[in-house]
């Protein structure tokens, strides 16, 4: 904790909670190598509580006291994710996890003698213990509000006829509840896309205690120096209708009865969720499923348009991959954050099959122009997320100088 005599002199004393692992280039880990980068600069001392495998002391970021890695908080989660997919709850495995990590976090030691925690809103028993101490509580949210995020997966499930067993994460209420409650206890929130920050802010959160920054691309994405030489457009995403996929297969039927000449590449892991639609869509002319694949290498091949119709995100990492690869995007408000500007890096679509259909023809139509919008999209990446770790320090710096 500060100390008294001469509380901005002191190291701050963090304590990061998070369910991930610290290495590998998932979505969050290279975020927390990030994070712990920043956090060394500004003299931070900070203990990790996650996933294993623990790295050597050797490797550790100069920051890192301590790395906590607690290898059956994952077994549990895939257990239970196993045995919730048997009913339906897709999430429950998430949120054993997150509770058993938050009571083993705290049991050993990230909440004495801490300044703050820094941790993800499903993490409500730490959050509740953190509270109560005292410590200041800052939260990344990398999802639109949760009861946002959990009416619109409902009701998209429910329009495109999804039974509860098939339907995509966050099905599972006391994850999302527990989200709910930890928000409420937040000193601040880091949000990543204006939209994620509307969602809040109609939701009732506080808009001060909001901060809205969006996370660089992984590191691997390099622009392409190859665009496509006809119409390519790839489809991205471990869930469906959250992410469009029912539009995309009207989008693509019309535009293909309407002349265009295009090729649609489907990537990612078939979920249940998923598997109708992707028929229906691989059945469609010139569309190939490539299943899971790395996008970042099939984006660094060429430049091509990722399409993104998304009705609830955080900020897709798909979106800013493809920017940050020279390829541009078809999105929606919810998948675009400030990094598709229309008609400069991509084209904004509405949330209907029509209007996506319409933004297939406008990109061919201006096909010529894809690689000098892919160079804008990537440069508006970088200038969008290149303070990010900074601007989450000084957050977590200024909310502990009002201890």
């Amino acid at each position: 904790m500060r100390s008294s005599e001469n509380p901005d002199q002191d190291p701050i004393q963090l304590s990061i909670i998070f369910f991930s692992h610290l290495t590998g280039n998932g979505y969050k880990a290279p975020r927390l190598r990030g994070y712990l980068s920043e956090f060394g600069m500004q003299h931070f001392h900070c203990r990790f509580f996650g996933m294993p495998p623990s790295p050597e002391k050797s490797v550790w970021p100069n920051c890192l006291t301590e790395y906590h890695g607690y290898r059956w908080v994952s077994r549990l989660a895939a257990l239970g994710t196993r045995v919730g997919s048997l009913v339906g709850w897709s999430s429950l495995g998430r949120y054993l996890g997150c509770n058993a990590l938050s009571l083993l976090a705290i049991q050993n030691g990230a909440l004495h003698e801490t300044d703050a925690v820094f941790t993800q809103p499903y993490m409500w028993p730490l959050v509740k213990a953190a509270k109560k101490r005292g410590i200041k509580i800052v939260l990344e949210s990398d999802t639109d509000h949760p009861l946002f995020f959990w009416n619109t997966l409902q009701e998209r499930h429910k329009e495109a006829g999804i039974p509860f067993i098939k339907r995509d994460p966050w099905n599972f209420w006391p994850y999302v509840n527990g989200a709910l409650k930890s928000i409420d206890y937040a000193d601040q929130i880091i949000v990543f896309s204006q939209h994620a920050l509307e969602t809040y802010v109609k939701h009732g959160v506080n808009p001060n205690k909001l901060t809205l920054a969006t996370p660089p691309p992984n590191p691997k994405c390099q622009v392409s120096k190859i665009s496509s030489p006809k119409p390519e457009f790839i489809w991205a995403g471990n869930h469906g209708v959250r992410k469009g996929l029912d539009l995309m297969v009207d989008a693509w039927a019309s535009y293909k009865r309407s002349g265009g000449n295009g090729s649609l590449f489907l990537c990612g892991e078939i979920t249940p969720a998923q598997s109708k639609l992707r028929k229906q869509l691989a059945n469609l002319p010139d569309v190939i499923d490539l299943g899971r694949i790395s996008l970042i290498g099939f984006l660094r091949e060429r430049r091509r348009v990722l399409v993104s119709p998304s009705f609830s995100e955080g900020m897709p990492r798909t979106v800013l991959e493809a920017l940050a690869c020279g390829s541009c995007a078809i999105a929606s408000h919810a998948s675009c954050g400030s990094v598709v500007v229309d008609r400069e890096s991509g084209w904004i679509t509405e949330l209907d099959s029509q209007s996506l259909a319409e933004a297939l023809h406008q990109a061919e139509r201006n096909w010529c122009d894809v690689k000098v919008m892919g160079d804008r999209g990537a440069t508006l990446v970088f200038n969008a997320t290149k303070n990010y770790f900074t601007i989450s320090a000084n957050l977590l710096t200024t909310e502990i100088k009002k201890l």
